[in-house]
């Protein structure tokens, strides 16, 4: 069985407890990637759309530990005289 519809995804923190990237708005670092993020029951298989939505989230994430390590301060190193 697969629980569509119960975290669905959406723009309006009222009404959508996912932003449109998958992450969940109330709890830092928590992203949905299954049939929770759909808007309702789809009546068929959601096998590949499923598969296309953890895709979609997991290449946000991706992006965003990317940009996040891009900016992130570059530690040097120091020469250690003897």
């Amino acid at each position: 069985a697969h629980q569509m519809g119960t975290c669905r995804m959406g723009g309006q923190r009222q009404t959508h407890p996912v932003s449109p990237s998958g992450k969940f708005w109330q709890v830092q670092g928590l992203y949905v990637a299954d049939a929770s993020l759909f808007p309702a029951s789809s009546g068929v298989n959601p096998m590949l759309t499923i598969m296309g939505l953890a895709h979609y989230v997991a290449q946000g994430i991706k992006q965003a530990h990317q940009n996040a390590t891009e900016k992130a301060p570059v530690a040097t190193k120091s020469k250690v005289t003897a």
